[in-house]
């Protein structure tokens, strides 16, 4: 299961069967992530091949999540920005083996998950981290990353940020079933990338 609640009711099967293994920072990003807020309208879906992409960006910094939290990552500032200002859990993703933290809005419609992962990158999706998956490359607050969805689901977007060697922001923001939203999935896309660039923001100030 992939996230606890409507995300791993949606994933359980594809795990189970196809496992293989916003303001930007000062640093001249914002423009190019302004620029590239609307990729995921243009940009083509992709399935895994084990190469990654020659377009992919190139990473020019280490942010380590070894001893990030996840629900620490959003701050109340930025949840209130983002509109997630509802309740919030904490639980054990089987899929990272690591703890997952969840914010919904106030209608409990729509939420946000980020994952702090310290044991995986993101070659692990261009290797087909998941059974039924496509991606797009992107650039999230200066940063390699990649959007990511599974055929069928169009009320969820999924977004993994290389903050490291081996390991990654995993960002997923979506609603709670398919007609409880009429976003498309670009603008869901579009929601979670501004998840992203928060929580990338948070790892920056945090040195």
């Amino acid at each position: 299961m992939r996230f606890w609640g409507w995300w791993g009711v949606v994933l359980v099967g594809v795990l189970a069967t196809g496992c293989s293994g916003s303001e930007s920072p000062d640093d001249g990003a914002g423009d190019d992530n302004r620029a590239t807020a609307g990729a995921t309208a243009t940009a083509e879906w992709s399935t895994p091949d084990g190469t990654a992409p020659s377009s992919s960006a190139s990473r020019h910094e280490e942010l380590t999540v070894d001893r990030a939290r996840p629900c620490d990552l959003l701050t109340e500032d930025q949840l209130g920005e983002l509109g997630l200002t509802g309740e919030q859990t904490s639980d054990l993703s089987s899929t990272w083996s690591t703890d997952t933290c969840r914010t919904w809005d106030a209608d409990k419609t729509l939420s946000a998950s980020v994952t702090a992962v310290s044991t995986e990158g993101v070659d692990a999706f261009y290797r087909g981290r998941f059974a039924n998956m496509r991606y797009r490359p992107t650039e999230v607050a200066g940063l390699p990353a990649l959007f990511y969805r599974f055929d069928g689901v169009e009320h969820a977007c999924y977004l993994a940020i290389d903050v490291a060697d081996g390991q990654l922001l995993d960002v997923a923001f979506g609603a709670n079933a398919p007609e409880s939203t009429d976003a498309s999935l670009d603008e869901l896309c579009d929601t979670a990338r501004r998840v992203g660039e928060a929580a990338v923001r948070t790892l920056r100030a945090a040195g």
